[in-house]
């Protein structure tokens, strides 16, 4: 054995060393520390096995994973997203300044408003312009009408016994419409009747198939007039009395000419949408920051609603105000897409509507095309820029902006001129479908005004409410109009509709005043298809007019009428639209004024007992 301390030999169990006297302990391994050696093997040995006495750990630590690292970094990341989008949105009600505020603001409420429209402008084209000009629509409606006692005796006096007479003949007639319209194959049926007790009186038939045409009225005569429109001229010898001139204005007439509207006039929307945004930057980027103040923490009245907002205030002298002006017309006259959208689809519908020669003349006399060429267009703007004086605009203009989150839901906007002051006044909320807008003008005690349009749309149940109002009132008059349209759905495929409009008139002057109302309440129900189109409708309703008192006073009208009216309408999808054909007709190219003299005879004979009875009705 070996000293635990020095290392000399020692006897074995010795218990203290010879050489230096340290205790020994009897535990201590019989080969020191200091000389290890490997162990020789023929077999492998593990690099973690050593001489006796000392091993090595099994594996050294491992290095981090990847993955750890990426996660960590990810989460960093998620971390100073949050807090930067905590820091944005905090520095936006807390501490941007007012141009920057309105900036952020502008843009998000353009944003929303495109939207909106860009939504409404789908939801028009699938739902009203393709069933029309891509699909085949037949469409046959039947109204009737009821008079009450006061409004047939301001028609035809107080003699009570024609009055009830013509009650009972109006319960028993009713008007027919039919129309079955294949725009994409340019074809069209056209159908007008009175009817008494469901037996047809008169019926006119007609028809247009590219540019043929019929016509027809089978109780006065069998046979169907039929020609081309280059043919209107001849109808001279038929109707004398008509101008031939005027009849040859027709003769090259396109009749589908809405067809080519719908294929050739578009709303670029990626254009409209910067159009917006163009508008919208450069107004705010006219205006000076220094002219901007905002405060934070504000209300305000919005639809009669209480709400928590920012308010920015702009103030703008006359210099000002030219420079907005002035900067919006450079914008407007650099925009190509502003252009096209505007004096572009102008122009189109001018090359339309110039294959007639009905409009060709009246438009020759203008020259459109020339007035509105880019150039001339250029040139207008440039001189109404060029023309821009200060004393043209008001004194002051104070703009109020109100700031609900991200969007403007209102702005004022306040006009001095000489002590007077002019409000203007517009809220607007976007919500998909949905939106509501309202502008009131005001000058203190003079005259106030008010236009509104609310609409609620439910995706789910493709339903819409809709209210419309519009006033104004002087010192002298005032006007409302209002109209309401409501609809909620019953069961699957049936939808309830209640409409009530009303125009209201007053008159109030020093030494005589006057009103008028007029009010419509129509109820009804409408029954869908799976695509959600309307099938079937079936409507009653009311239309009343409460009389000036004046007129009652003197010509002892009575104080108010009414009629009363139902409408039931059946429509068909898809459907082929098949031109009828004629037994005997009438072809304007080829017939005579023998032909002519002997339809008119006959025409005659047959119209004659219905002359007779009228007579005696």
């Amino acid at each position: 054995m070996f000293c635990n301390k020095c290392g000399s030999q020692l006897p074995e169990g010795a218990s203290f060393c010879t050489a230096c006297g340290a205790r020994q302990n009897s535990s201590t391994e019989s080969t020191p520390t200091t000389a290890l050696e490997p162990v020789e093997s023929n077999e492998l040995t593990s690099p973690q096995t050593y001489q006796s006495g000392y091993t090595l750990p099994e594996e050294p630590p491992a290095k981090p994973k990847k993955k750890r690292i990426a996660l960590k970094i990810i989460l960093a990341l998620v971390l100073v997203l949050v807090l930067g989008a905590g820091v944005t949105v905090l520095g936006y009600y807390t501490f941007l300044p007012a141009k920057t505020t309105l900036t952020i603001a502008q843009y998000a409420t353009v944003r929303d408003s495109y939207d909106t429209i860009d939504k409404q402008l789908t939801q028009f084209r699938e739902k009203v312009l393709d069933p029309f000009y891509q699909d085949t629509i037949k469409t046959q409606t039947e109204i009737a009408l009821s008079l009450d006692d006061e409004f047939l005796s301001v028609l035809l006096g107080n003699d009570n016994s024609t009055i009830g007479i013509v009650k009972d003949a109006l319960k028993n007639a009713s008007i027919s419409f039919g129309s079955a319209v294949d725009a994409k194959n340019k074809k069209q049926i056209i159908n007008f009747g009175v009817k008494y007790m469901q037996n047809p009186l008169l019926t006119v038939n007609a028809y247009v198939d590219g540019k043929k045409f019929g016509l027809s009225v089978p109780e006065l005569s069998r046979k169907t007039i039929v020609g081309d429109l280059s043919n209107l001229d001849n109808l001279a010898n038929l109707l004398p009395s008509v101008d031939e001139e005027a009849l040859e204005m027709f003769e090259n007439m396109d009749p589908w000419f809405g067809s080519r509207i719908y294929d050739d006039i578009k709303i670029d929307r990626a254009a409209l949408k910067k159009v917006m945004q163009d508008f919208s930057k450069t107004i705010v980027d006219s205006i000076d920051p220094s002219n901007m103040s905002i405060k934070r923490g504000r209300t305000t009245d919005l639809f009669g609603e209480e709400i928590k907002c920012q308010e920015i205030t702009i103030k703008l002298n006359q210099k000002a105000q030219k420079k907005l002006v002035a900067n919006v017309l450079s914008m407007a006259k650099d925009s190509q897409e502003f252009y096209n959208l505007t004096i572009g689809n102008i122009l189109k519908l001018v090359d339309i509507l110039s294959e007639n020669p009905l409009y060709k003349d009246m438009l020759d006399m203008v020259d459109l095309e020339d007035l509105l060429s880019k150039s001339n267009y250029k040139a207008m703007l440039n001189g109404l820029k060029s023309n821009l004086d200060e004393t043209m605009f008001p004194e002051k203009v104070t703009a109020k902006v109100y700031i609900k989150g991200l969007d403007i839901v209102k702005y004022e906007i306040t006009l001095a001129e000489d002590d007077e002051e002019i409000l203007l006044t517009l809220e607007q909320v976007n919500e998909g479908l949905s939106h509501k807008t309202r502008v009131t003008l005001s000058q203190e005690d003079n005259f106030s005004g008010e236009f509104s349009i609310i609409k609620d749309y439910d995706a789910s149940s493709d339903i819409c409410d809709f209210d419309v109002k519009f006033s104004f009132t002087d010192y002298y008059a005032s006007f409302d109009m209002s109209l309401s349209s409501k609809e909620e759905l019953q069961g699957k495929n049936e939808v309830k509709h209640d409409v009530n409009a009303s125009i209201i008139v007053n008159e109030d002057y020093s030494d005589d005043s006057s009103s008028v109302e007029i009010t419509a309440k129509i109820n009804g129900t409408k029954t869908r298809n799976g695509k959600k189109q309307v099938t079937e409708s079936s409507y009653k309703g009311n239309l009343s007019v409460a009389l000036p008192e004046k007129l009652v006073y003197y010509y002892s009208a009575p104080e108010s009428v009414s009629i009363g009216f139902s409408v039931d309408t059946q429509n068909t999808y898809g459907q082929k639209v098949e031109i009828p054909k004629a037994d005997e007709t009438l072809d304007l190219a080829t017939a005579t004024e023998d032909d002519f003299e002997e339809l008119g005879e006959e025409i005659y004979e047959q119209i004659s007992p219905l002359i007779f009875m009228l007579q005696g009705f």
